[in-house]
């Protein structure tokens, strides 16, 4: 009787182990995930690089100062995303710099631009080239 016993306990411990594999791949088969991220990283253009006012560039954006590997290569556009033309560059009058904090080495100014203000470069010492535009009638 006790063997018996033993067999039938064996038995069901087996069933309902068995059981459990069976609902545990089934509940695992059922798992969904769902993955949502806040990371919508999309990469600057190189307009973004620069603050405008009525198709003029007036300065370097906070998104090129805080990039923490800045361009080897500054491209100056001449038309935006949104068609909008740029065809000057502003220029200085005091000591400030209006491209304060540029750290890229080439400077390469897109056709269409007409026009660099005064002093507009001052102070940026990492300049090593810079590449003018044939539209280019007046350099300050």
């Amino acid at each position: 009787m006790e063997k018996r016993f033993k067999l039938i306990f064996l038995a069901i411990f087996i069933c309902f182990s068995f059981s459990l594999l069976i609902v545990g791949v089934f509940s695992v088969t059922n798992l969904t995930f769902s993955v949502s991220s806040s990371l919508n990283y999309e990469q600057p253009k190189p307009e973004d690089y620069f603050t405008y006012s009525n198709g003029v560039i007036t300065g370097l954006s906070d998104i090129y100062k805080s990039l923490d590997n800045k361009p080897e290569t500054l491209v100056i556009p001449s038309t935006l995303s949104d068609g909008t033309k740029i065809t000057s560059i502003s220029g200085v009058t005091s000591s400030e710099s209006l491209f304060e904090g540029l750290s890229s080495t080439n400077i390469e100014i897109e056709e269409g631009i007409k026009s660099i203000g005064d002093n507009a470069f001052m102070g940026c010492d990492s300049i090593v080239s810079v590449t003018l535009p044939e539209s280019l009638t007046y350099l300050g």
